[in-house]
């Protein structure tokens, strides 16, 4: 049994940040967030309490090397709400985010991040920062943790050498 090469993968998502209630922005908008946390609520990963309001939607996971198509899956609710979303901002004092979470694997091939002409309509007509949180995933990394990893370490390794015998 060979080892597969790890595949990059990616989530989008747009956040709202501020001071508000989350239910009466999801009243607001008419969407049903991916996740929501008020002023005060238990954070069950750290056992303290938020100290800021989060509203997070269109959590988007289906990778696609060309990030634009998941950014547009992400906002494709939130296009005809620009200027609920524009009035909200005011009333709020809010702030948007689009957020890209990538990690890439070697040997892959590296993802277009480019937002497209509808993407930056978005962004600028909503006031929405555009951001992406970038991570690789060092192979010798995957080995020194010894965590099962080594058929892919092995897999690496002999890709490795086969692009060098092809190269010379």
């Amino acid at each position: 049994m060979s080892a597969k090469i790890p595949h990059n993968e990616c989530y989008t998502y747009f956040a709202i940040d501020g001071n508000f209630d989350p239910e009466l922005i999801t009243k607001r908008l008419g969407l049903r967030p991916s996740y929501t946390h008020r002023i005060g609520d238990q954070d069950t990963r750290l056992g303290n309490e938020y100290i800021w309001p989060v509203w997070q939607y269109g959590m988007y996971r289906k990778y696609d090397n060309c990030i634009n198509n998941m950014l547009m899956k992400t906002i494709e609710d939130l296009l005809p709400k620009v200027e609920l979303l524009q009035s909200l901002k005011a009333e709020f004092d809010l702030k948007y985010f689009l957020r890209v979470v990538l990690t890439v694997y070697p040997y892959n091939v590296s993802p277009d991040l480019s937002p497209g002409a509808e993407v930056i309509s978005f962004l600028y007509h909503t006031g929405t920062q555009f951001s992406v949180d970038h991570y690789c995933q060092d192979p010798f990394e995957v080995k020194r943790e010894g965590n099962g990893m080594e058929e892919i370490w092995e897999a690496l390794k002999m890709h490795n050498k086969a692009n060098q015998k092809n190269n010379s």
